[in-house]
């Protein structure tokens, strides 16, 4: 008979696992994961520490990383958990990446969101937040990480994809239809029993248990962000998170106001390709099966994606 390590946490059902780019929407998508019924959702720090490997998803996690990596609101792990999910994914690629992607293909608990973002879109948030928060973080502007990381994905997904186990999101398709998201994570998994309850939003102060309403934080923010008035403090969750952001804010149908498309398109050809350059300057990746034309489209380019090598990737976050 097997024996039960308490200290590690062991879900039932596996592991589904986030690679996304840096800006890309990966911590909603992990927020969203977070509030559906038997599943928690761990940050960054954990994923970046966390390497599935050939005894590690059968053997869960250690209690005190799943623990202390929770999202918020924290989620007991005690009362069972039938999926752990991890949020950037692609951090683990920094060390043996190929070692890392051979895993995942073979394990058959886990599961694989690649959650795409508007590149140009991400180019821009990525120039916005170094300018309002670290101005030092220069290679955030550049387009030649861009191109990096977007290629890199890119790369294991070809990989990955064809396994069955892995699939397509868009944010800016998933952000706005929480129930867009429970369905896609249904099919991923084969899992009907996924219900959204909406875990993933605070209903009460984590410090005082108090009330919570919404106010204003930044000038340049049109969103409210819950606050407690008796501590004095906003309630963010990781990376900044704002658990009331409302998507609709975003516009995404309007994305070419914000930024400089024509003077941008010279540096993006060449490594977003002709094809997925189309894609998203039509607006395709807005549209109903949006996910799985992206999917057919990257894998269409196989052989130049395939020219990505793994095992000399080096992340420099």
């Amino acid at each position: 008979m097997e024996s039960i390590d308490t200290n590690r946490v062991r879900p039932a059902r596996g592991y589904i696992l986030i690679y996304g780019l840096s800006r890309g929407g990966t911590n909603l998508c992990a927020e969203r994961l977070h509030g559906m019924r038997g599943v928690i959702a761990l940050n960054e720090t954990v994923s970046r520490l966390t390497l599935p490997g050939e005894t590690e998803p059968h053997r869960g996690l250690a209690r005190e990383a799943v623990a202390e990596g929770s999202l918020p609101p924290a989620k007991n792990p005690d009362g069972g958990v039938d999926y752990l999910c991890l949020n950037k994914i692609n951090y683990s690629l920094r060390c043996h990446p190929q070692n890392w992607v051979d895993r995942i293909a073979a394990g058959d608990n886990t599961r694989v969101i690649f959650l795409v973002r508007n590149p140009f879109e991400i180019h821009r948030s990525r120039c916005d937040w170094v300018k309002r928060f670290k101005p030092q973080r220069l290679r955030w502007t550049e387009v030649e990480q861009l191109s990096r990381d977007w290629l890199e994905m890119c790369r294991a997904a070809v990989d990955l994809l064809p396994t069955g186990r892995a699939c397509v999101m868009i944010h800016e398709r998933t952000a706005e239809d929480r129930g867009l998201v429970v369905r896609q994570v249904r099919e991923l998994c084969n899992d009907e029993t996924l219900v959204d309850e909406q875990a993933d939003i605070p209903r009460v102060c984590p410090n005082c248990g108090g009330p919570l309403d919404q106010r204003k934080r930044y000038e340049w923010d049109p969103n409210d962000w819950l606050y407690c008035a008796k501590c004095r403090t906003f309630l963010a969750g990781f990376g900044d998170y704002n658990f009331v952001r409302q998507a609709s804010h975003e516009k995404f149908d309007r994305w070419k106001e914000r930024s400089n498309v024509d003077d941008l398109i010279p540096s993006f050809r060449p490594w977003l390709g002709d094809a997925a350059l189309e894609f998203f300057l039509s607006n395709n990746h807005l549209c109903e099966g949006a996910e799985k034309r992206f999917e057919q489209l990257i894998r269409s380019e196989y052989e130049r994606h395939r020219q990505t090598p793994l095992d000399d990737i080096l992340y420099p976050y």
